[in-house]
């Protein structure tokens, strides 16, 4: 479903110089680790702050609200 965050050149979207900086892959992918084993999972979203997961964690300055990971420089 947010596959298109990952594999779209998002520099030709209105509102790129807002700040919007995504992830590499591999802080994606242990971000994701972390949020799969968490008990606030419920499929594909986060019930501490209703973030759809895949998305969240491709944002480099989005954040765990419990603090499990942190956002990045990227």
């Amino acid at each position: 479903m947010f596959k298109w965050i990952e594999e779209t050149d998002l520099s030709s979207f209105p509102g790129w110089n807002s700040g919007l900086i995504l992830t590499n892959k591999e802080i994606r992918a242990e971000r994701r680790a972390i949020c799969d084993k968490c008990e606030s999972r419920l499929m594909i979203m986060c019930t501490e702050c209703g973030c759809v997961i895949r998305a969240k964690t491709s944002v480099a300055k989005e954040k765990c609200p419990l603090g499990k990971w942190g956002s990045s420089s990227l």
